[in-house]
């Protein structure tokens, strides 16, 4: 091995230790959000799937859902929101729960945009709490929507930065 070799050996060792400790801390902004958004979904979904018959009236006081579609949305929605979680807490499939979820969020900010703009005086049907319709749960939802994007971010950069192996690896 020549001296240069030795030279840019030492150089790629120390930026890999330097990629890997920003990368460290990547991964920890992205288990973190994910602790926090797969918990407050497993928590929301555990306490909808205690009630289903209050979260078909929740449903149903939104106007949205055809009568045919209230029940099963009642039954299917807490257990999208437990599955995401507890895949978002484990993390297995992240990026993909997370998608899952910022899709829910979505939805639940045109549902409640929609009852605060038909002027509905509602439970939002979030929770366990009987919490209404209104700019708190917008802003709620827009921070959760925050913690995805954070999340699905650091996710992104820990990938990118992960150093790809070659046949010198092997």
């Amino acid at each position: 091995m020549s001296r240069s070799d030795v030279m840019t050996n030492l150089m790629d060792t120390g930026a890999a230790s330097g990629a890997n400790g920003s990368r460290g801390g990547w991964v920890w902004v992205a288990r973190l959000c994910g602790w926090l958004l797969g918990g407050m979904f497993l928590y929301a979904g555990i306490s909808k799937l205690l009630d289903p018959a209050a979260l078909a009236q929740q449903v149903r006081n939104y106007q949205l859902a055809p009568w045919w579609a209230i029940h099963p949305t009642a039954i299917v929605l807490p257990w999208i929101e437990i599955v995401a979680g507890l895949l978002l807490i484990l993390g297995i499939w992240a990026i993909e729960a997370t998608m899952v979820l910022t899709g829910l969020l979505g939805l639940f900010l045109i549902a409640i945009g929609w009852a605060m703009h038909q002027g509905l005086d509602i439970e939002c049907g979030c929770f366990a709490g009987h919490a209404k319709v209104g700019w708190l749960k917008i802003a709620e939802n827009v921070a959760m929507l925050a913690v995805a994007g954070v999340g699905i971010v650091a996710r992104r950069r820990t990938q990118q930065q992960r150093p790809l192996a070659d046949a010198s690896d092997w």
